[in-house]
């Protein structure tokens, strides 16, 4: 009887050990720069790899015809990087005042949008990837979301 009970644990630990480290493969993770920006490229998006101005990583995309960047945060010593932020700036904004970007923060979730010391308009979104990080599915559908509020907020400003 134990001679089975050892087959079968056997069995299920060999079973299971690739299914789990595809999963792992699969995931998406802020530790990792070139593997989110090798995401993005496979994805068909344009995704240079860079540092921001206190040299932790960030990565330059677009869509839509504009230009945005993921930032890294939570970063010990430039790596190890715990979160993502979506962000794009909009100089000269048609409608942007304090009150015309509170009224669209009262209007749409996941993402903020404020006024920076130059008067641009500034949204970002915050993505957390805990632990060994998100599965791509859920970066993708984030990076959709991020797409359709980004595409929105630019209507709203440059109306």
């Amino acid at each position: 009887m134990k001679k089975l009970a050892y087959a079968a644990l056997a069995m299920f630990a060999f079973s299971t050990g690739p299914a789990w480290a595809q999963d792992a493969a699969a995931m998406v993770t802020p530790t990792e720069p070139a593997q989110l920006q090798a995401l993005l490229l496979e994805e068909g998006y344009r995704a240079k790899l860079g540092v921001d101005d206190v040299g932790d990583p960030m990565i330059t995309s677009a869509t839509a015809g504009y230009d945005f960047d993921i930032m890294f945060y939570d970063c010990t010593d430039n790596a190890n990087c715990g979160s993502i932020q979506f962000y794009i700036g909009l100089s000269e904004p048609d409608q942007g005042s304090i009150q015309q970007l509170n009224q669209w923060n009262a209007e749409n979730r996941y993402a903020r949008a404020y006024l920076d010391e130059d008067g641009d308009a500034i949204l970002r979104m915050d993505v957390t990837m805990p632990g060994k990080g998100i599965s791509k599915e859920v970066f993708l559908e984030n990076l959709g979301l991020w797409e359709s509020l980004m595409s929105g907020f630019v209507d709203y400003v440059w109306d």
